[in-house]
């Protein structure tokens, strides 16, 4: 039973006469741990392997094309180990370039019974050590993707560093992403504002001030917004918001209710100016169907409320940029 067990299978490919010839020779003891599988051309071998991998293919040189048509895919297959049996020194060489791990002389192979046995073993060994690297090049990819979901995982459940432990730009804009793909897809309205907030100089005494001004924004924010808006970092003093299922006409409204709220001086900081927060508000249309159509929309209203807005301009209402 063990014997059984251990035994492996060798493919030989090699024509008629030849394969006379070995059906004899693993009939020597030495052999006798191999099971044989015959194939009688490059084409037939090719489909058992890809049917069911044999840890050796003794590929006979009676089959080995001159010109090396047809074994291409003997240096791109890494399952099993090949083994050439030369019947003459021109084809070693190309032999081996072709995919070939092992050559053996045809007299010597045909011959002695030991010698084809220990190069069979040599290869049998060099196959495993082929099918483990293959495992293991298989387990990295498969241990990178996991990673890389785990990390996907961490994005949406721990905020990112920065100001107040926000979510990052990295992640902002991979959310984006995320949401412009599920407007496209469903039909559904999508909308970006992006904000900017400033102070006079003269009202911050310090840049920890200024840290605490800008800290007391994001906290009024992740307050106020919607539990499905996705609040975090743009820019150095910004920050995006996106507004999944919401309409330009709903951005707005939401810029004006968030515009009172987040120009409040932070608390503890008397005599402190008030705050200045601007907007720009994009929203996904045909016109607009991209990140960066719905950034470069955005931006560009941003600076145009910025303008129209100006450090000492009544703020009192807001009023949407067109």
């Amino acid at each position: 039973m063990s014997e059984s067990i251990q035994r492996r299978r060798v493919l030989i490919a090699a024509s008629e006469s030849a394969r006379i010839e070995y059906r004899s020779l693993f009939q020597h003891e030495a052999l006798r741990a191999w099971e044989v599988v015959e194939a009688d051309s490059l084409e037939r071998a090719r489909f058992w392997l890809q049917l069911d991998p044999c840890e050796v293919l003794l590929l006979d040189g009676s089959l080995y094309p001159s010109e090396g048509e047809g074994v291409e895919w003997l240096s791109v297959q890494r399952q099993t180990a090949v083994v050439f049996v030369a019947h003459d020194a021109e084809t070693v060489a190309e032999a081996l370039r072709g995919g070939a791990n092992y050559w053996l002389p045809a007299e010597l192979a045909l011959t002695h019974a030991p010698v084809l046995a220990a190069t069979l073993r040599q290869a049998f060994e060099f196959g495993e050590v082929q099918r483990r690297g293959q495992q293991t090049g298989e387990a990295l990819e498969d241990a990178r993707r996991q990673v890389g979901r785990l990390v996907n995982l961490l994005w949406e459940a721990v905020p990112g560093e920065g100001r107040a432990r926000w979510y990052t730009q990295r992640y902002m804009l991979e959310r984006l992403e995320e949401e412009v793909n599920r407007a496209k897809r469903y039909g559904e309205p999508l909308s970006v504002i992006l904000g900017e907030v400033e102070a006079e100089a003269a009202s911050l005494g310090s840049d920890e001030e200024a840290n605490e001004a800008s800290r007391a924004v994001v906290e009024r924010l992740s307050c106020v917004k919607r539990r499905c808006d996705v609040a975090g970092q743009y820019g150095l003093q910004g920050f995006m918001l996106l507004l999944p299922h919401t309409s330009a006409d709903g951005a707005a409204g939401c810029c004006r209710r968030l515009r009172p709220l987040l120009e409040q001086p932070a608390e503890g900081r008397a005599g402190s100016g008030p705050l200045q927060v601007h907007f720009g508000v994009a929203s996904y249309t045909e016109e607009v169907h991209s990140v960066k159509g719905l950034l470069s929309r955005a931006e560009e209203q941003l600076e145009v409320f910025q303008t129209a807005n100006g450090p000492r301009a009544n703020r009192s209402l807001f009023s949407y940029p067109t």
